[in-house]
């Protein structure tokens, strides 16, 4: 602690006090040091810095402020001054050349009195302090969050700064901090979200020179941050057959369109659990910002009854690596449970009791005949419906047997679709998949 001692020093016989003064007590040193090569001018604050009256040999007398200052041994001349609220101070200039270390500084009046203030002044060998900063974040960052950053100071110079304080945007984030030659103050710092679109951030360091005790010049480091939009995930889907046999197979097609500015990384789309339907889901693709990727499921129908086909689509975000939220895709409702391939119309039955036996005369026999080779070619999955010929007459009169089972066809997938079931009862369109 710097204690401060008034001495009185008894002065030649030649003068004497005039009036009576209170003895100078120094209070504290402004710089409280320097460096060592270059000369400071110091200014010391304290009390009974005043003019004095002297009374000299023969009666002669008159004001003097002739005060001394001795610092590291050195007596230096000192100048009474007046600071900008009228107080006294004492200015010396320090040399260049004092000697390194802790000085005493002594202040002698004209009276010849004096006082220490211990270990006032420091000489240092430098260099002073050097502040440095610099943000460590990222280029780019996603809206509705704030952005970390990393703010490191570091001092690269010889002596300790103190009162080191980080500033962003006129507040302060720390303050009070010394850093010691070599060392680095990192803040761990989250910047406000402030929209879509680039935008710069200005961090501001100050501190205290650990010698002089006068301030650093201020560093200043800039973030540049370009906010962007989370990948966001659209879903299109295709309407499915309207009517399929159990255990068909039939394909669940789905567009994803990212609407962000950032991609999505392994997109898969996955059938909800369904005891009418299994799908095998396709292969995950990435889906790019502003781009649509189109994802083909196999489905096949295992019970009879109405299913409703939901999905889920699932991924990573590119930017943060961080799972997205699903997104659920729907499909209208399919109506499915026909049984085996090909379509049962009005009068399978009695084409059934028709084919039974052996042998059947004329063209009963041609249409059983044409029907076996139907059957055959659809079970070998070579063969359609559009390659059977017509039928022979019967009874009479012609019938397309293609044309006519087509018919059938159509106006059952038209009356499934239309939304009654199969007991005509009606349902709501899209309600799930009808499984025959």
């Amino acid at each position: 602690m710097r204690t401060a001692s008034a001495t009185p020093i008894f002065l030649l016989a030649a003068c004497a006090r005039l009036t009576g003064e209170p003895a100078p007590q120094p209070r504290s040193v402004t710089p409280a040091g320097a460096y060592r090569g270059e000369p400071a001018v110091v200014r010391i604050q304290g009390t009974g810095f005043s003019v004095r009256g002297v009374q000299h040999l023969g009666g002669e007398g008159r004001v003097e402020s002739n005060f001394t200052v001795r610092i590291g041994g050195r007596a230096l001349p000192a100048a009474l001054v007046t600071d900008g609220t009228g107080e006294q101070e004492l200015e010396v200039t320090v040399p260049a050349d004092l000697p390194p270390g802790l000085h005493d500084v002594e202040v002698v009046d004209p009276y010849g009195t004096s006082a220490v203030l211990h270990g006032g002044f420091v000489e240092s060998v430098g260099p002073p302090p050097s502040l440095s900063v610099r943000v460590d974040g990222p280029a780019r960052s996603e809206t509705g969050a704030p952005v970390d950053v990393v703010v490191t100071v570091d001092n690269g110079g010889g002596e300790t700064a103190t009162a080191v304080a980080v500033s962003f945007e006129a507040q302060t984030l720390a303050g009070g901090a010394s850093v010691r030659p070599g060392d680095r103050l990192s803040l761990n710092v989250a910047l406000p979200d402030p929209g879509l679109g680039p935008h710069e951030f200005v961090v501001a360091v100050s501190g205290t020179d650990g010698v002089t005790g006068l301030p650093l010049e201020a560093v200043t480091a800039l973030a540049r941050v370009d906010f962007v939009s989370p990948p966001t995930l659209r879903a299109v889907t295709y309407p499915p057959p309207a009517a399929v046999d159990v255990s068909q197979p039939f394909e669940l097609r789905v567009d994803l369109t990212n609407d962000g500015d950032v991609d999505a990384l392994a997109v898969q789309v996955v059938l909800d659990p369904d005891a009418a339907l299994t799908a095998i889901s396709p292969e995950p693709q990435d889906v790019p910002a502003g781009t649509t990727r189109t994802f083909i499921l196999g489905a096949r129908g295992t019970l009879p009854g109405i299913a409703a086909p939901r999905a889920r689509a699932l991924g990573s975000d590119a930017l943060t690596s961080n799972p997205m939220p699903p997104l659920e895709a729907l499909w209208p409702g399919i109506r499915s449970g026909f049984g085996r391939a090909g379509v049962r119309g009005r009068g399978a039955g009695r084409e059934r009791r028709r084919c039974r036996g052996t042998r059947r005369p004329g063209p009963e026999r041609s249409r059983c005949e044409r029907r076996d080779r139907f059957r055959a070619a659809a079970a070998a999955g070579r063969g359609t419906c559009r390659r059977i010929l017509p039928l022979a007459p019967a009874r009479g009169r012609r019938r397309n047997w293609h044309a006519g089972r087509f018919a059938v066809r159509r106006r059952r997938e038209q009356r499934l679709g239309s939304g009654r079931d199969s007991a005509g009862a009606a349902s709501r369109p899209g309600a799930g998949i009808a499984l025959r």
